[in-house]
């Protein structure tokens, strides 16, 4: 996972010379927070969400902790919606992101207004539409790499796992 994020980062930053308007403004690990709160156990979930909001912080310009407590925020958020909620097909997955795409682009600037970071905390340009577009697509892109990587490495989603409890 971390492996998969760095290589993302990479990309990321040297995409930024080709595409700056999309890809310096690409939110990467939004569909990490969202995929480890609909599949993963809370402690993993955890776990995973500290270390890269941590080093998602290390390389970015924002004070300390924004970047953690933001990612906090969509963490906590899709586990409250995978209890009634858990997108597992490729649309429900796109519809999830989008939706939590578009609600990032105003939790951002709340969030960093608490660390007076001086980033307008209502801007049209948050809501650009090339933006939602990038977020969700390569976001979608992203989840369903994090699920094929979770197939291969036999790992099922805690959901899967209540389920099959159940009917035994």
């Amino acid at each position: 996972m971390i492996g998969l994020f760095l290589g993302l980062a990479l990309i990321r930053t040297t995409g930024f010379w080709v595409a700056p308007s999309i890809l310096g403004r690409w939110d990467i690990l939004l569909s990490f927070m969202i995929y480890f709160g609909q599949r993963r156990p809370l402690f993993e979930g955890l776990l995973l969400w500290f270390v890269l909001a941590h080093l998602f912080t290390l390389q970015s310009v924002a004070p300390v902790g924004v970047f953690v407590i933001y990612y906090l925020v969509f963490f906590l958020l899709a586990r409250l919606i995978s209890e009634a909620f858990y997108a597992d097909t490729g649309l429900s997955i796109l519809v999830l992101i989008f939706l939590l795409s578009v609600l990032s682009r105003l939790v951002l600037p709340g969030v960093a207004s608490l660390f007076d970071s001086g980033w307008k905390v209502f801007s049209w340009s948050n809501l650009y539409p090339g933006l939602l577009l990038t977020n969700t697509l390569l976001g979608w892109c992203c989840y369903l790499i994090l699920k094929w990587l979770d197939k291969v490495t036999f790992k099922a989603a805690r959901q899967e796992v209540e389920l099959s409890e159940g009917i035994a």
